[in-house]
């Protein structure tokens, strides 16, 4: 595993331990990438919006714990 996967590794540990600035740095990574997605799947900029705030908001859950998972094989990043 590269120096990249381990450091996105860290950070998905921090975020998941609740280190503030480790949820706004992965936010800030996260953020381009899902928006671009759901551009890409709806019809319209404000179906984008709402898509985009249900996916962070689903992100964001029970505090991230979606990003347990998370093992370094792919970028967060894309």
């Amino acid at each position: 595993m590269g120096a990249d996967r381990t450091r996105e590794l860290g950070l998905i540990r921090d975020v998941i331990a609740g280190v503030t600035a480790a949820r706004r740095r992965f936010i800030a990574v996260a953020s381009e990438p899902a928006w671009k997605a759901c551009k890409l799947l709806t019809c319209d900029e404000d179906e984008a919006g709402k898509a985009f705030e249900d996916f962070m908001d689903a992100l964001r859950s029970d505090n991230f714990r979606k990003l347990g998972s998370y093992d370094g094989r792919s970028s967060l990043e894309t």
